[in-house]
C-alpha cells in the first residue's frame, strides 16, 4: 500500500510537465470539483473563476494565488446558493467517499484541507486563499483531519491517497470544453437576441415612415 507522500510525489512529477495554461486550468478544475462535489456545480464555479477569460492566453496570464482565492470565494457562493445540492457524483468507490465525508464538515476545514492536501500549498499560502492566519488554518486542518481519523480510522491517508489520485486522473480539458461550449452558446444566444432586436427596430422604424407619408 502506497503512502500518500509516494502519491503525491508522483502526481506532483506528473504536474511539472504541464504548460502554465495547462496546469492553471487543472488547477482550477481541481478546485471547483472538490470544493462544490458536484460536476454541474464545477462547471458554474470555473465559470466565474474564469470571468472574462475566456481565450487561452488570458487564462496563462492568471496569478496562482488570486486563482486560489478566487475558487475559494466562488465556492462559497455556489455552495451557499439555494439551488446547490450537492449530488456528490463526481467519483465512484473510496474517492467518492472521500469527497462525501469532506463535505460532511464545515466550509472552512474542507477548504483548509482541500488546499492542503489536494494543491499541496503551505500555511501561509492557504491562510491567503482563505484570508484568515495561519493559526486559524492549523485548527482548521485539524478538525478536518481528526474527522477523517473517525471515519476511516488507520485507512485515513490511504483514503485521502485514493481522492488525490482520482484527482490527477480527471480530465480538466473536458470540464474546460464544457465551460467553453457553455460560453460560446450564450454568446451566439446574445448575438441572436441583439439580431431580432436590431430587425425589430429596423422594421418599426419603417413602418412609422411609412405611416407619416401615408
Amino acid at each position: 500500500m502506497r503512502s500518500m507522500d509516494v502519491v503525491q510525489h508522483e502526481c506532483r512529477r506528473d504536474r511539472g510537465a504541464l504548460s502554465r495554461r495547462e496546469a492553471l486550468e487543472a488547477r482550477i478544475v481541481r478546485l471547483a470539483v472538490v470544493l462544490t462535489g458536484d460536476k454541474e456545480a464545477a462547471v458554474r464555479l470555473i465559470e466565474r473563476v474564469l470571468g472574462d477569460r475566456p481565450r487561452r492566453r488570458d487564462v496563462a496570464r492568471m496569478d496562482l494565488a488570486h486563482v486560489d482565492r478566487l475558487a475559494v470565494l466562488r465556492a462559497r457562493e455556489v455552495r451557499a446558493s439555494k439551488d446547490h445540492r450537492a449530488k456528490h457524483d463526481v467519483f465512484a468507490g473510496e474517492a467518492g467517499r472521500v469527497l462525501s465525508a469532506l463535505h460532511t464538515l464545515p466550509g472552512q476545514p474542507m477548504e483548509a484541507w482541500v488546499l492542503a492536501h489536494v494543491e499541496r500549498l503551505d500555511l501561509r499560502e492557504v491562510s491567503r486563499a482563505m484570508d484568515c492566519s495561519t493559526t486559524a488554518i492549523g485548527r482548521h486542518l485539524e478538525h478536518a483531519e481528526a474527522k477523517l481519523r473517525d471515519l476511516f480510522g488507520d485507512e485515513a491517508d490511504e483514503a485521502a491517497g485514493a481522492l488525490y489520485r482520482a484527482m490527477e486522473m480527471y480530465r480538466p480539458g473536458e470540464v474546460i470544453a464544457t465551460v467553453r461550449g457553455v460560453r460560446r452558446r450564450r454568446t451566439w444566444g446574445r448575438l441572436v437576441v441583439a439580431l431580432v432586436l436590431v430587425v425589430v427596430a429596423v422594421t418599426v422604424v419603417l413602418i412609422l415612415k411609412r405611416l407619416a407619408t401615408s
